[in-house]
């Protein structure tokens, strides 16, 4: 009895041991690879002109073009919003299963695309007013269509919470 103890205590030892018997050319080295041992080096710019924003100081054509995106996108928003309204009004006090809560869900889904798209360009002016700040460039125009844009924004949340609180009725 005592040497069948043994034999089963050793056998996981005995069988993990032969995992490392079998053949190297399944698994990749452990030795160091090039990477690893050289220093990082750190490529040269030719100059300031290769940011990815080329110009620091705002460009009055581009502050209007975000800020006309913006305001068509709150009108994409504001258009149907009429109707993500109505569908989340008949689908208040169904079950979950039911098709008008279901309709109501994507309608809301949609409009919440919308505002997305219209905070996108808010993140296109905030790019903007960093690239203004830091080198030190006026920044008036842009922290004015920045204001606008949040307005938008703001509204558009407003009306989303209103709808999300009527659907939870």
């Amino acid at each position: 009895m005592r040497s069948f103890f043994i034999f089963s205590a050793s056998l996981p030892i005995v069988t993990s041991l032969a995992g490392c018997a079998s053949s190297s050319d399944r698994f990749p080295s452990l030795a160091l690879r090039d990477f690893e041992t050289r220093p990082y080096e750190v490529p040269v710019q030719a100059g300031l002109n290769d940011s990815p924003h080329p110009s620091a100081t705002p460009d009055s054509s581009r502050i209007t073009a975000i800020t006309s995106a913006a305001e068509v996108s709150f009108e994409k928003f504001s258009s149907q919003q009429l109707s993500v309204s109505r569908l989340v009004s008949s689908a208040r006090g169904q079950g979950l299963e039911s098709s008008a809560r279901g309709r109501a869900l994507a309608a809301l889904a949609d409009l919440t695309s919308l505002r997305s798209s219209t905070e996108l360009h808010l993140a296109d002016l905030d790019l903007l007013m960093a690239d203004a700040n830091t080198s030190f460039a006026r920044s008036d125009e842009v922290s004015a269509a920045r204001a606008l844009v949040l307005d938008l924004v703001t509204r558009e949340d407003t009306v989303l919470n209103d709808l999300w609180a009527e659907m939870e009725r």
